[in-house]
């Protein structure tokens, strides 16, 4: 079996980096094989999901499954453009998971994946802006395929360790990493493009919601309606989701739904697991978002 085979569940994640036990901002979505709408997975207490509790349920879910993982972060830091992580630092890593072991490392403390031990450590904190004026080392790098996600018009991925107003990315990315530590662990789940899925394996990609909403052809950078997400379900060949709803759908919602509909119809296309600009020392240091090409 191949990446471009069909697995036989998608779930996409829209991830959260705050602090505390749960989080609204986390949405779980699934689809499987075929064209039926993808749904919506309610947190274990019916109210907002742990990070711990999104893990444990993966696990059990790709027991007896092949499943593909979208989750909406960034799953390194830029090193491409200056050819270190952390310039002037003396211990440098040098892969991804290199970088995700010096994050674990200091934010053992953190509850729940948590990820400010990280951002507040006194050499690491000084490379970011967590409030005016910025650390001494802050610079708003990107990664190679955040600089091509842009210039393509497939959203406008933000920098890593720019921390401050409602679009920062950097805390839900390093809890993240976190996360794809105890994932990389299982015996039978691959990290793309770490690695390629193999047969029988389940499969983990980065994935950015903003770019399934373009590739479905919408202008607008939020799905505000089921009639909007219909609409854009219907370009990735998705029936739509049932118009029944007590409660009016969350943006995080919406995103996670379109990107669950997302990965089933792109993972079924080899040019998205082959990005021609892909090549091994990208994708030892700074991975890809799968959709981006």
């Amino acid at each position: 079996m191949t990446a471009t085979e069909p697995f036989d569940q998608y779930v996409a994640i829209d991830w959260s980096g705050g602090t505390g036990r749960s989080h609204k901002g986390i949405a779980v979505a699934v689809c499987g094989t075929g064209a039926a709408p993808p749904a919506i997975v309610p947190p274990p207490d019916g109210r907002a999901w742990a990070r711990m509790q999104v893990l444990e349920w993966l696990t059990a879910q790709m027991a007896d499954r092949r499943v593909l993982v979208g989750f909406d972060f960034s799953f390194s830091a830029p090193y491409i453009d200056l050819g270190c992580y952390l310039p002037g630092l003396d211990a440098q890593p040098d892969t991804v998971r290199d970088y995700w072991a010096m994050v674990e490392t200091a934010c053992a403390d953190d509850a729940d994946l948590g990820a400010r031990g990280f951002v507040q450590h006194p050499d690491y904190g000084r490379y970011f802006l967590i409030v005016k004026p910025a650390g001494e080392r802050f610079a708003r790098r990107y990664r190679l395929t955040e600089h091509v996600c842009r210039e393509g018009g497939l959203g406008r991925a933000q920098s890593l360790f720019h921390l401050i107003g409602p679009n920062q990315v950097g805390l839900a990315s390093l809890s993240g990493m976190r996360l794809l530590r105890r994932l990389d662990a299982l015996a039978a789940v691959d990290i793309w493009p770490l690695a390629e899925p193999r047969a029988g394996r389940s499969a983990v990609v980065e994935m950015y919601t903003a770019t399934f909403i373009r590739l479905a052809g919408q202008p607008q950078l939020k799905l505000r309606t089921v009639a909007d997400l219909n609409g854009a379900l219907a370009a990735f060949d998705s029936e739509p989701v049932a118009d029944d709803r007590p409660a009016a759908l969350s943006d995080h919602d919406t995103d996670a739904l379109l990107a669950a509909a997302g990965l089933r119809a792109l993972s079924a296309e080899p040019r998205y697991w082959r990005p021609p600009l892909l090549s091994d020392k990208v994708r030892r240091t700074e991975g890809w978002v799968f959709g981006v090409t």
